[in-house]
């Protein structure tokens, strides 16, 4: 997270454990979670929402910086 804050993660596993994916999502800011064996339709619907989700990120912070250039007081 502290090098690579703007990632989606996705956390993709045969564990069952509620409490460690808890943790897991938690700890790691996981956008979703994933158990094995998945199925390849839901698995790709995941991978498109997750990009959809980034570029959404990445337009707000475009727009976040560009309305803080307008409000920075002209030299």
């Amino acid at each position: 997270m502290e090098l690579y804050p703007d990632t989606i993660r996705i956390i993709l596993s045969g564990c069952t454990d509620v409490n460690t994916l808890t943790a897991a999502v938690n700890k790691g800011y996981v956008y979703q979670f994933i158990l094995k064996p998945w199925n390849d339709v839901a698995f790709k619907t995941v991978i498109k929402r997750a990009l959809e989700q980034y570029k959404l990120q990445m337009e707000n912070k475009r727009l976040a910086e560009k309305i803080r250039k307008r409000n920075e007081p002209s030299s």
